[in-house]
This record gives C-alpha cells, structure tokens and sequence, in this order.
C-alpha cells in the first residue's frame, strides 16, 4: 500500500497518483506554477510548498520555497505559512534596494 496519494480534477476528469518513497504535484499556468511534494524524513512527513514563474513542472532556480518541513508544523501552526512569506517579503524588500545618493550628487 502507497503512503502517499495525489489526485487532480481537470476538465477531462480525475486521475490520481500514489508513491511510496515520495510523491511531487505541480498545477501550472502561464504565468506561474504551484508545487507541492512530501517524503518521509526522520519518521515524519515533510512537505515543500513552492511557486515559480511559468509553467515549469517542478524546482526551477527563479521558484520561491513557501515552506519546507514536517507537516505536522505547518498543521499545528496555522500562521507558519503567513510568518514566513511575510519575513520574506521584508527581507526581499531589504535586499533589493539600490543605494540612495544624495540629492545633487553627481554620479
């Protein structure tokens, strides 16, 4: 028997998926893709939740992890997810501001 089971609904129907070692969804637009997958680690389900730009089917380097870790935290946390896309978000914020000159200056 499989521990882990996906299923997607489409226009054409259902179809669903099992794996035993691991198991990685994916639902995609043109303008970006949703990921999730989960594995067993350490005797507990993790999961990955990611976003990514296109319609890639899975990790691209330009994706943004929303959260890697048991499932068990995410569950029991309900605000982990809303943490830590807000950290996130300020951190990118901070990161990607170009330096200020000072009005006048010649550069």
């Amino acid at each position: 028997m499989s521990k882990f089971y996906s299923s997607i609904q489409g226009e054409r129907g259902e179809a669903t998926r099992c794996g035993h070692r691991e198991i990685r969804a994916s639902a995609q637009s043109f303008d970006g893709s949703i990921i999730v997958s989960m594995c067993e680690k350490d005797g507990k389900i993790h999961c990955m939740i990611g976003a990514q730009p296109g319609s890639k089917k899975y990790h691209s380097i330009n994706g943004v992890c929303l959260f890697n870790g048991p499932i068990e935290d995410l569950l029991n946390n309900r605000y982990a997810l809303v943490q830590k896309l807000a950290y996130d978000l300020l951190e990118q914020e901070h990161n990607n501001r170009e330096p200020r000159t000072a009005a006048g200056s010649l550069d």
